[in-house]
């Protein structure tokens, strides 16, 4: 805090923004990986800094935040479309009234 009590200034708020825009691509790409592997290795829950400590985000990293703001709702489109295309198969297995087998017979 600033002796204002209003986060980071100046310089630092600078550079505490950028460590944080840092830690939220790297946990974005995290995201993109466990995604892409069908949830292997899920990440962590990430707890941001509080808005607070940094301070109002400095206007020439306006971009960067913008451009990851659209990378990860960009990810959360695709979870989304994966969970409904996942719902519609369930629904569809549910309606042809298929059973899924419950044993596999080895000496058939």
């Amino acid at each position: 805090m600033t002796e204002t009590g209003h986060g980071a200034s100046g310089g630092s708020a600078s550079r505490a923004w950028a460590a944080e825009l840092d830690a939220m691509e790297a946990h974005l790409a995290s995201q993109r990986a466990a995604f892409a592997s069908r949830g292997a290795s899920v990440p962590a829950v990430r707890h941001p800094t509080p808005l607070d400590e940094l301070g109002p985000l400095p206007e020439e990293l306006r971009g960067r935040a913008e451009a990851l703001l659209a990378a990860t709702r960009a990810l959360e489109g695709s979870v989304a479309e994966a969970r409904a295309s996942l719902v519609a198969a369930v629904r569809s297995a549910e309606r042809t009234g298929r059973r899924a087998a419950a044993f596999v017979d080895a000496r058939a």
